[in-house]
C-alpha cells in the first residue's frame, strides 16, 4: 500500500480502517459544502494518489 511507510502487515491492518474512515468523513464534508461533481473528482484524486504514488519509505530490493 503506497500510503504507509511501515512494511509490517499488522500495522497496516490496524491503521487502514482509520485511514478509510477519515477519508470518508473528509469526502462527505466536502460534498456537503460543495457540489457532488467536485466531491467525485476529489475522491478520484485521493484514490489515484493513494494507489499509484510510492511511499516515502519505499526502498527498492527491500525485504517485506
Amino acid at each position: 500500500m503506497s500510503f504507509f511507510v511501515v512494511q509490517d502487515l499488522r500495522y497496516i491492518i490496524a491503521i487502514l480502517p482509520i485511514y478509510l474512515a477519515s477519508m470518508g468523513y473528509l469526502i462527505q464534508t466536502v460534498s456537503l459544502k460543495i457540489n457532488d461533481s467536485f466531491a467525485i473528482l476529489f475522491m478520484l484524486i485521493v484514490i489515484i494518489l493513494s494507489l499509484f504514488l510510492k511511499s516515502q519509505g519505499y526502498k527498492e530490493n527491500e525485504r517485506a
